[in-house]
């Protein structure tokens, strides 16, 4: 995902959360149907991330990818380039 598509999906996330404020909804309401929404949107959607790491951290972000694609369900593909 690149910095800009995240700058995308927070502004799109600032511009509904604005317009369900306009439309009378509850603040404490806003989060469970901004989430809601996001996941019908961009749920389907898969990225593709490229992290360039010096080999000495190697071993930590091998680590850090692992813990999280156990938790998230998200495929971590390991390749090297020379």
């Amino acid at each position: 995902m690149s910095m800009q598509l995240s700058n995308e999906i927070f502004e799109w996330r600032k511009q509904l959360v604005e317009k369900l404020l306009l439309n009378g909804v509850k603040p404490e309401d806003i989060e469970k149907q901004v989430s809601t929404a996001q996941k019908l949107i961009f749920g389907n959607y898969i990225g593709t991330i490229e992290i360039e790491c010096p080999l000495k951290y190697i071993d930590e972000l091998k680590t850090t990818l692992l813990e999280f694609s156990q938790k998230s369900g998200c495929l971590v593909i390991s390749k090297a380039n020379r």
